[in-house]
């Protein structure tokens, strides 16, 4: 960059490809120079330029993410999407306190704003279930059916993080548990009876019928989807012995009820697809 000599008009400028010395200054700076060939002119200029590598948006938004684990090696090129009701995790900096606060003492354990943290998608504000300095779980609003897209954003003392846009889906199935039939949570060392009912916990069916209210507590068992997920077990399509909302449980929140059956002589466990969702029931030959 060249001025002239008052040092108020730009003579010329140029994209330096190089970034000269280089020195670590004080308090996360850092600092640079480079000399530089000036068009037109004799001699030369010197760039001094300085970055303070603290500054950084007090609070961002960062992804994201399922409640639930999901599959381990998901695909890369799939983007992850959201479903009216679904359970999320909002991941970020500076988005809540440094003290992770809940609402477990709210009825449904849901609140709209927890420790004056808030969050919006498309303006309208989420249940969530607790929330700290780096996560968020809440969860997605309803009113989102029919939307082709949400853009998120965190409210936090005072403070607005950037918009965070992403897909939304009619239905996008996340597992959260399995229970075996004595209410025990299913797992490779406590698996479930062989032709036995477990009770798989999900959410991201999308909206319900009839309609699910935000933050509401389900009550009675006959909230169904509007679009029923398939289901398969060992590569076998399976009908639920029951599929509808979860008693007790916050609106977003839906079970079903699935038998399961001998995977075999050398089988462990059942392979379980709901939905695009997969997971495995782990059994034994014996009660």
């Amino acid at each position: 960059m060249a001025l002239d000599p008052t040092g108020t008009t730009l003579l010329s400028a140029s994209i330096s490809s190089g970034v000269g010395a280089v020195a670590a200054g004080p308090g996360g700076t850092v600092d640079y120079a480079e000399p530089l060939p000036v068009p037109d002119k004799t001699g030369s200029a010197v760039l001094i330029g300085r970055i303070d590598a603290n500054q950084h948006p007090p609070i961002a938004l960062d992804t994201i993410r399922s409640f639930g684990p999901g599959l381990p090696l998901g695909p890369a090129y799939v983007p992850f999407v959201i479903a009216p009701g679904e359970a999320v995790r909002l991941i970020g900096r500076g988005i809540g306190p440094v003290n992770p606060a809940d609402a477990s003492a709210a009825p449904g354990h849901v609140l709209p704003s927890i420790a004056g943290v808030q969050v919006t998608f498309n303006g309208i504000a989420a249940e969530l279930v607790s929330v700290q300095a780096n996560q968020i779980v809440g969860f997605v609003p309803f009113a989102l059916d029919g939307a082709a897209s949400a853009n998120a954003q965190v409210t936090y003392a005072g403070l607005v993080s950037n918009l965070y846009s992403i897909p939304v889906v009619p239905q996008n199935i996340d597992i959260v548990a399995v229970a075996n039939p004595d209410g025990s949570l299913n797992s490779e060392s406590n698996p479930a009876p062989v032709d036995s009912v477990v009770a798989i916990y999900l959410t991201g069916v999308g909206q319900t019928n009839p309609p699910s209210t935000d933050g509401a507590l389900n009550t009675v068992p006959f909230l169904s989807p509007r679009r029923a997920p398939p289901i398969t077990v060992n590569g076998a399509p399976e009908q639920p012995v029951f599929l509808g909302a979860a008693v007790g449980q916050v609106a977003g929140v839906m079970q079903v009820n699935l038998f399961v059956p001998d995977p075999g002589a050398d089988g462990l466990n059942d392979a379980v697809y709901i939905g695009s969702a997969f997971l495995r029931i782990w059994t034994r030959s014996h009660p």
